[in-house]
């Protein structure tokens, strides 16, 4: 059981990466991505309820999330048919993103997404992209998914700018975040963190 959590995000690596010589929306790549998202759900979950969360495991957790959102990028982004103004707006709101892993680089020498609730619905939204790209309007769903980070985006740049330790299971500005575990200050790689659910 102790490997299971990492098991799950290593499986999630290689279907990313088989993402990106699968051709777009066909079967193999719906398998794939679905994989992808399910070992998302699990993993941390798993970790969690059971007390396998380690440094080791977040970094490999974070490799994995980028990973997907490349290889959805660049499977999925090409055959989107947008407006000038939601293509533009989807790149602002990507780079100022990214800018908050810089942000997280500088300040903590770690590559990391907050696992806020806002960034999790965000998570989820974005999984949704290929799944109903070829049922609708393009931009109404990328302006969605661009008008929703407008807020997760600027909540993880502040967190990340006001907290004064790593901490990436912080929920949000508006939640009572006293019960998180503190960047992992007691956490070993190999050590147990307690349930956060």
């Amino acid at each position: 059981m102790k490997y299971v959590p990492n098991i799950l995000t290593v499986l999630r690596i290689i279907c990313a990466s088989l993402l990106l010589v699968t051709p777009v929306y066909s079967s193999a790549f719906y398998v794939l991505f679905l994989i992808c998202g399910i070992t998302d759900f699990l993993d941390g979950r798993i970790a969690r309820k059971y007390q396998l969360a380690s440094k080791a495991g977040a970094s490999l957790d974070n490799i994995a999330d980028y990973l997907l959102i490349i290889s959805t990028i660049i499977k999925v982004v090409p055959t989107l048919v947008l407006e000038r103004w939601v293509l533009i707006w989807g790149v602002i709101m990507l780079v100022t993103h990214v800018s908050s892993s810089v942000i997280a680089w500088f300040k903590y020498k770690k590559i990391v997404i907050l696992h806020t609730v806002a960034n999790k619905i965000l998570g989820g939204a974005v999984f949704v992209i290929p799944l109903l790209a070829g049922f609708g309007n393009h931009t109404l769903l990328i302006a969605l998914v661009c008008a929703f980070m407008c807020f997760s985006v600027p909540e993880e740049i502040y967190l990340l700018l006001t907290s004064k330790q790593f901490e990436p299971d912080v929920r949000g500005v508006f939640f009572d975040n006293s019960n998180v575990h503190r960047g992992y200050a007691d956490v070993s790689d190999t050590s147990a963190t307690p349930n956060n659910d």
